[in-house]
């Protein structure tokens, strides 16, 4: 891609996309012609964060998904595949923080975080990638912090667990 007019047409799936910064992503993608799928846990929310992006560009969609489940992963990919007639890009958004002192924080409310922002992204990666490869796009795009789409394919699921410790 030499410029963001190469994004017309280009289907993109953004998790956590139906407010904060998955939302301006979106719009922006929106304005570009892009064509959308957003995901979250919220369908009211999807629904009004939709409503406003197909003002911008008619083919904006939702699917209501929990990163933290990898059956619930599956179905959300595969269902973008779907209705968007492919995938170009995939923009791994959805993310939580427990705000509390460290000392206060459970076992519980660490596991959520880790299941949402490491579990989750690993495994959007992996189905989006599963697709990308087997339609063997010279221009798919995966968008996680610090993981190239060669480390999903190639890579061992440690050295995500490594760079998540140390960035």
């Amino acid at each position: 891609m030499k410029n963001f007019s190469e994004l017309k047409g280009k289907k993109v799936l953004i998790t956590g996309g139906s407010k904060g910064i998955g939302k301006n992503i979106a719009m922006t993608f929106a304005e570009l012609g892009a064509d959308l799928m957003i995901t979250g846990r919220n369908k009211k929310d999807l629904e009004e964060a939709v409503s406003e992006l197909k003002e911008i560009h008619p083919r904006s969609y939702y699917v209501t998904a929990d990163v933290k489940d990898v059956k619930s992963i599956y179905q959300m990919v595969d269902e973008s595949i779907s209705i968007l007639n492919g995938l170009d890009i995939l923009i791994n958004n959805a993310g939580i923080n427990i705000a509390k002192p460290a000392l206060e924080v459970t076992e519980e409310d660490w596991d959520q975080v880790l299941d949402t922002n490491l579990k989750g992204t690993f495994f959007c990666s992996q189905r989006a990638a599963d697709h990308m490869v087997k339609m063997a796009e010279d221009e798919s795009l995966i968008l996680s912090h610090k993981w190239p789409l060669s480390d999903i394919i190639s890579g061992q699921p440690i050295a995500q667990v490594k760079e998540a410790r140390f960035s």
